[in-house]
């Protein structure tokens, strides 16, 4: 599974670099009358999108995987299950989990209690990682999907799950941030019954 980084403004690919700050005679602070103001040639025009710089590869994760929860910490990039095919086994929903801490590449650590994607994976102010609802896609699709309402916590020390207090109701793809408090919001998703504006405070 390939793994990009964006990088601003240093990077290796031959990006332009950083934008030009207010040292430019255009933001220096110059009566524009004293600028020219003749037409400029439109090969000179750069869009911002261009000093964007570029990507760089990064390690590859040790599983591929897809609509899989992706978090970060001030200490480490964390993501779990998704769905995929991995150690040669079946399509389905995944429980593995990995994290990058900087080094030459993603750490495995204890695998989720249950297998599911599609869910919200945030990072709490402690600095443990939930991951809440999502779905548990079957075996190559032979079965009805289970949209989910467990939640689990990981201890990123430890590097292994606790089951947590679940949903008030199952959720498929939800959205979730930490609020100022503390306090976790979770809002919107599919539940068994299509989607909903409904929100939760864990």
């Amino acid at each position: 599974a390939l793994v990009f980084i964006f990088s601003i403004p240093a990077c290796t690919c031959g990006g332009i670099g950083p934008k030009p700050d207010a040292g430019s005679p255009v933001d220096s602070g110059e009566d524009a009358s004293t600028q020219d103001a003749g037409p400029r040639d439109a090969s000179e025009e750069v869009p911002d999108a261009a000093y964007r710089s570029c990507w760089d590869e990064a390690p590859r994760l040790n599983d591929s995987r897809a609509a899989f929860g992706a978090t970060a910490t001030p200490t480490a990039i964390v993501v779990s299950g998704g769905f995929g095919t991995y150690d040669g086994g079946p399509f389905a929903s995944m429980s593995s989990t990995e994290a990058y801490f900087g080094g030459e590449g993603w750490v495995r650590l204890g695998d989720m209690n249950q297998r599911r994607d599609a869910h919200a994976l945030v990072a709490l102010a402690d600095g443990r990682i939930m991951a809440i609802g999502g779905v548990v896609t079957p075996i190559n699709f032979l079965n009805k999907a289970q949209i989910l309402s467990s939640v689990e916590i990981l201890n990123l020390d430890a590097g292994s799950w606790s089951v947590a207090e679940p949903l008030l109701s199952p959720r498929l793809y939800p959205s979730a941030a930490v609020l100022p408090d503390g306090r976790v919001l979770v809002v919107g998703g599919r539940g068994a019954d299509g989607e909903g504006p409904s929100a939760q405070l864990f």
